[in-house]
């Protein structure tokens, strides 16, 4: 009762209720593969992520636990689309690179494409060495990228596919 959680899911139900002030706030049910769970959305938060909040939409909540009369719920702080998640959630970037047979002029591009993608992330790079297994280094803070979708491309195209991915800190802050 009272973690912090970050959540993704469809939006299943929502049911719209106007307070004794007049505000307009939600009860929602989330779902995802592993259940359901109910969320509250007060009105302040509510009137930030309105239109994200219909039935069937993909969405992320952050918030904390609650507990009502035994059942979990949540009391949402933030509501915000899935497509939203990358930008708002990530902190750090991570790329696998094989190195054996690992040549110049594929670390040239791959630093253009670090390069070329700047901005607010740690990027970990993960080493697979024939000897040593996978040793992962953090680059340095003049290496820090923007996670994208033109990033996974382009990393993916050069590297190949499950190259790279995006990690967030623990409750997705």
């Amino acid at each position: 009762d009272g973690a912090n959680v970050t959540m993704g899911g469809i939006l299943a139900k929502v049911k719209l209720q106007t307070t004794r002030r007049g505000d307009r706030m939600a009860f929602v049910t989330l779902e995802d593969l592993e259940g359901i769970v109910e969320v509250v959305v007060y009105p302040e938060t509510y009137q930030k992520s309105k239109g994200i909040i219909m039935e069937d939409m993909p969405v992320m909540v952050m918030g904390r636990t609650a507990a009502n009369e035994g059942e979990p719920r949540i009391v949402a702080n933030e509501v915000f689309s899935l497509d939203e998640a990358p930008q708002r959630l990530t902190c750090a970037v991570h790329i696998k690179l094989v190195t054996a047979g690992l040549e110049e002029p594929l670390l040239k591009k791959l630093a253009s494409l670090i390069s070329s993608h700047s901005g607010r992330c740690d990027l970990y790079l993960h080493l697979v060495t024939p000897r040593e297994g996978e040793v992962t280094v953090k680059a340095g803070a003049k290496n820090k990228v923007e996670p994208s979708e033109a990033l996974v491309q382009a990393a993916e195209e050069l590297l190949g596919e499950e190259t790279i991915w995006f990690s967030a800190r623990q409750g997705g802050r």
